[in-house]
């Protein structure tokens, strides 16, 4: 075993991808600069421990009972008075530890992407977008929810046909009861802050990439008849529990594919009927809250005659990205904007509680959200309904505070910014700070 952790981590990276089982990652758990990188992934706000004895001392403890086996999860969620104990820094460490263990044993297979930070929907969209224009049919589903059908001994015996070290695996077995077994929230109110769930999720699922993967051979190797000219092609695509097939084949092969995968989640995973549909290219096909299809263009370009250049067109196919009026209108009523089909804006009284400049906070750091998400869709005309209604929340909000009408407000708002709406964030002798909607 390497000194250097992460560089043994590498290691196990390169030698999980060749196929080979890894070992030793108990001992791995016994170098505390990889518990230092778990607790600044748990706590990312804090540069510095405000107390590093402490910690050390603390970690120094996790890695005595790990090394001597006496080292137990809590139990945070006590079922005779309902109330979370105090104690969970602990055991969110230890998860987060195997989550660096366990992420680099696991790597994403093919174009399965997970849970991690470095997995965004841009990058999964443009892939589409490059290498899926030669696809006639798509085959696109849902695996359903994961966590509630998960089956806790067929993951471990996956778990353990690629690690080969009983103690981690024992381990990773009585962290998954004391995940199923805590609570969602911690004594603060916050979603456990631990990617273990989340991760044990994402393996579960690898499963799943690898039987596709079989299922693709056998495919091929049914339909790819020398001679014809035509060479079917199939790219498979998942991003978390949704899923895409790509193929380039005759309908009869497609509806295959769809009998297959509904088969095969049938007798492995939960899933409805109603989530597994073939479509065409052609058409739009929901996949990461957006909408992509096969559209049809005309490249012009100029060739040499005998006397004059002489322009010609070609025509190929692009993937274009979409926001579906649907999606749009959820937003509205997810966010709390309004009826964006009637346009009536509606004041969000949970806001009220805040203070003014909070609320223009808020409601900056949404409509930015949603504009960097939906940056890749060619009609982001769309949004600009939703841009109005949102402003008109905010001025209702703003008015309801205040206690006064929509118009003053309007009119107060507008004075300031000389057409734009302006709210006075913070206010000095010298100064105002005057803040804009976005």
């Amino acid at each position: 075993m390497a000194k250097d952790p992460f560089h043994q981590l590498d290691v196990i990276r390169k030698a999980s991808q060749k196929g080979r089982v890894i070992t030793d990652c108990y001992r791995l758990m016994y170098r505390r600069e990889l518990w230092i990188k778990a607790y600044f992934r748990l706590f990312p706000e804090m540069k510095q421990p405000s107390q590093e004895g402490n910690l050390t001392r603390r970690l120094e403890g996790i890695i005595t009972l790990l090394r001597t086996g006496n080292y137990r999860f809590k139990n945070l969620c006590n079922t005779h008075t309902k109330k979370i104990k105090k104690d969970y820094t602990n055991d969110y460490l230890v998860q987060e530890v195997i989550c660096i263990i366990l992420d680099k044993v696991f790597a994403p297979r093919g174009r399965a992407y997970g849970y991690s930070k470095h997995h965004s929907e841009h990058k999964v969209l443009t892939h589409i977008q490059h290498s899926w224009k030669g696809l006639t049919w798509c085959v696109h589903g849902n695996v359903g929810n994961v966590r509630c059908h998960l089956n806790q001994t067929s993951l471990i015996n996956y778990i353990s046909k690629r690690i080969r070290d009983q103690r981690f695996v024992n381990l990773i077995q009585q962290a998954l009861i004391a995940v199923t077994r805590q609570d969602s929230r911690d004594i603060y109110g916050k979603r456990q802050q631990t990617s273990l769930p989340l991760l044990l999720e994402d393996i579960y699922l690898d499963r799943f990439d690898y039987l596709m993967e079989k299922q693709w051979k056998y495919v091929i190797k049914e339909f790819d008849q020398p001679g014809d000219g035509f060479t079917p092609q199939l790219q498979y695509i998942r991003y978390q529990n949704s899923f895409l097939i790509g193929v380039r084949a005759s309908k009869k092969c497609v509806r295959m594919i769809k009998q297959g995968v509904i088969n095969l989640l049938e007798h492995e995973f939960y899933l409805e009927w109603k989530k597994v549909d073939i479509t065409h290219m052609t058409r739009p096909i929901p996949f990461l809250d957006y909408e992509f299809c096969k559209v049809k263009q005309k490249y012009f370009h100029q060739t040499k005659g005998n006397d004059l250049p002489i322009q010609e067109s070609t025509k190929s196919y692009v993937i274009q990205l979409y926001i579906s009026k649907k999606m749009v209108n959820q937003m509205a009523f997810q966010y709390g904007y309004g009826d964006i089909t009637s346009f009536q804006a509606t004041p969000r009284k949970k806001l009220l509680h805040y203070t003014e400049a909070k609320i223009l906070h808020i409601y900056n750091t949404e409509l930015i959200r949603i504009t960097n998400y939906y940056k890749l869709a060619m009609n982001g005309h769309y949004l600009r309904p939703l841009y109005y209604l949102a402003k008109a929340s905010f001025i209702k909000t703003i008015a309801m505070k205040r206690k006064t009408s929509y118009r003053k407000e309007v009119k107060r708002m507008s004075r300031r910014k000389q057409g734009g709406l302006g709210l006075i964030t913070s206010h000095t002798k010298d100064q105002k700070n005057i803040s804009s909607l976005f």
